[in-house]
């Protein structure tokens, strides 16, 4: 997941391409989620069908792989009346004068990303 996300840095709000207009560019095949730009990013987060093509596409089952992952420590995730999500809410933009939406991510923090790279 890590390399993939790597590979196709470019479909994460915070690390848009712009045009000469300053206007972000949002790739033909569409958002993949939100990353910060730079090294001193808190998490990277997946729009959770990305992460579940993925995920099944390396024959594995995207429902235990987030329950591993959150015994780990690894997602960032809402509580909702009592009730837990593998998601959270995440504001992302498509262009730079779009106003700003709320979406529902699976979020991996910073840290899972290094463990998962050891």
């Amino acid at each position: 997941l890590v390399s993939w996300a790597s590979q196709n840095e470019r479909r994460f709000d915070g690390r848009l391409l712009c045009d000469r207009d300053n206007n972000f560019i949002t790739p033909p095949s569409g958002l993949a989620g939100k990353w910060d730009d730079g090294e001193e990013y808190d998490s990277i987060a997946f729009l959770p069908h990305i992460v579940e093509e993925i995920l099944t596409a390396q024959k594995y089952h995207p429902e235990s792989i987030y329950g591993e992952w959150m015994e780990r420590g690894w997602l960032d995730v809402t509580v909702e009346k009592e009730r837990q999500r593998f998601t959270k809410l995440v504001r992302i933009r498509e262009e730079k004068k779009a106003k700003s939406r709320q979406v529902r991510m699976l979020v991996i923090k910073k840290i899972g990303i290094e463990e998962s790279e050891d």
